[in-house]
């Protein structure tokens, strides 16, 4: 009977080696993929942080308005120009018909 008893436990701290180092290696495999995992969340944190997805989008709105205000200053440049060009040819016009009256 202890002899029986003897195999058991033998075969029984058999089974209990190979968990324990099927244990360890997934442990050491969990450890790689969390380090990889902590890696590429690294690499593209701004592509998934939400607070920085907003920022994004606040700055994107921003710079959208500010360049339809470049436009129009843009706009209202040229106009402004061109009213400038046409009092200054009104007033030369009138500085010769003032020279021809005179």
């Amino acid at each position: 009977e202890n002899e029986v008893l003897r195999g058991t436990l033998e075969t029984l701290d058999s089974e209990l080696a190979e968990k324990r180092d099927s244990l360890n290696r997934q442990k050491l495999e969990r450890d790689v993929f969390r380090l990889e995992n902590t890696r590429i969340k690294a690499q593209s944190g701004i592509v998934t942080n939400p607070i920085l997805l907003d920022d994004i989008e606040i700055q994107k709105e921003k710079r959208d308005l500010m360049q339809e205000k470049v436009e129009g200053l843009r706009l209202r440049h040229s106009q402004l120009i061109a009213q400038m060009q046409r009092m200054q040819h009104e007033l030369s016009y009138q500085q010769v018909q003032g020279a021809m009256l005179a």
